[in-house]
């Protein structure tokens, strides 16, 4: 259930009589829990008055200003209370209503530029039946409170275009490259190591958790995934691998010992971090010893921006580089007009938020086909449309 919207009187004591009429015919939107309202009668003894309506005005989100000539010439109604709902509602932090109870001039004064209630802005008192007067305040009231509700109901939704890392997790969310996957455990299969090679924001890191969640499954293998950027040595690896795989921490003949009797796929996702200082030739060599072979331990399946062997040209003795040499190579490449359409008609499925076909065509063209960046594009703009 929907918690009730604030409501908060601003009216002069002059005109208790006629707020209270109003709060009588509210309370439909009161016992439906929609609003709570709140007036300065509502004060218990001992509380601080003004600090009390302070409270309270800064946190409702509907303000009434109910005016009449009583109200224009309070100070504290008119100066303060007004002052700061008006302010507020500009901000968009509530919505100010004036409601027209006695006639009064109007003329110029900050309020006359919001739309108030009853109909015309005609004056409660100068109707022939006031309570139709007050049913249409109520009305126009619940106008409100259901466009607040509706707007709320909008900025809680979760945003279909998460996570901004574009990396998918959810199988649900997986699109636009089941070909690349089936292609990478055929692969697999045949016991062979995989390079899934593409460009940045392509998709890469997202095919490599679709193989991790899919390995044990197709292949009878337990997968371990390590993303390079939290790695910045040898010494790292080994640690976070031996651990991953559950054995003491080693490296050289004794992790081929420990691995010998397990069956592994390796996902490694930002190789290019291997390039760096603090990583060798060595680290390599043995991955490619554990991998290699029909009844190696481990398969691999790395995620480059480059080939292997241009990205590592440190084979020895005119051989290739050890991972180039066991990995065939999965280019991944840039998604078409199409599936960027139907990528975006995917996410927004269902959902109240829906963009043109113009803004659609916007994304596509800013994207260029690669899909972190239509996901960062698809949620700024549905972020424009929840906070509209």
């Amino acid at each position: 259930m929907t918690s009730p919207l604030s409501l908060f009187y601003s009216y002069s004591h002059q005109d208790e009589d006629l707020r209270d009429r109003l709060e009588t015919h509210l309370a439909t939107l009161k016992r439906q829990n929609l609003i709570q309202q709140w007036h300065d009668r509502k004060i218990l003894p001992g509380e601080k008055w003004a600090g009390k309506i302070d409270e309270n005005l800064e946190s409702a989100e509907i303000i009434l200003l109910l005016i009449s000539s009583d109200f224009i010439a309070s100070a504290y109604c008119f100066e303060l209370e007004m002052t700061r709902a008006i302010e507020r509602h500009k901000a968009k932090e509530a919505i100010v209503i004036p409601i027209a109870l006695r006639p009064a001039d109007c003329t110029g004064l900050p309020f006359a530029e919001i739309q108030g209630l009853p109909k015309n802005f005609k004056p409660v008192t100068t109707w022939n039946n006031q309570d139709e007067a007050f049913l249409n305040i109520v009305t126009g009231i619940r106008a409100v409170v259901q466009h607040i509700q509706a707007r709320k109901a909008v900025r809680s939704l979760k945003n279909p275009f998460e996570p901004l890392s574009g990396r998918v997790d959810d199988p649900m969310q997986f699109f636009g490259r089941d070909r690349e996957l089936q292609r990478i455990f055929e692969l697999l299969e045949s016991r062979n190591s995989v390079a899934v090679i593409g460009d940045r924001e392509i998709g890469k890191s997202s095919l490599l958790r679709a193989v991790y969640r899919d390995c044990q499954t197709r292949l009878g293998r337990v997968p371990i995934y390590l993303d390079l950027n939290s790695i910045e040595s040898d010494e790292d690896f080994y640690e976070e691998l031996c651990h991953q795989a559950g054995v003491a921490t080693c490296q050289g003949a004794r992790l081929k010992r420990s691995l010998s009797a397990k069956r592994l796929v390796l996902l490694l996702d930002e190789v290019e971090k291997m390039t760096w200082q603090g990583f060798t030739h060595g680290l390599r060599s043995q991955l490619r010893g554990l991998a290699e072979g029909a009844d190696a331990p481990l398969r691999l399946v790395l995620a480059a921006g480059s080939s292997l062997d241009r990205l590592f040209p440190d084979g020895q003795d005119g051989m290739t580089s050890p991972l180039a040499g066991i990995c065939l190579e999965e280019r991944v490449g840039r998604w078409g007009d199409r599936e960027m359409g139907e990528f975006v008609a995917r996410r927004l499925r269902g959902l109240p938020i829906q963009f043109t076909s113009e803004e659609i065509e916007r994304l596509i063209e800013e994207s260029g086909g690669y899909p972190k960046r239509l996901m960062r594009g698809g949620y700024e703009l549905f972020r424009q449309y929840q906070y509209r």
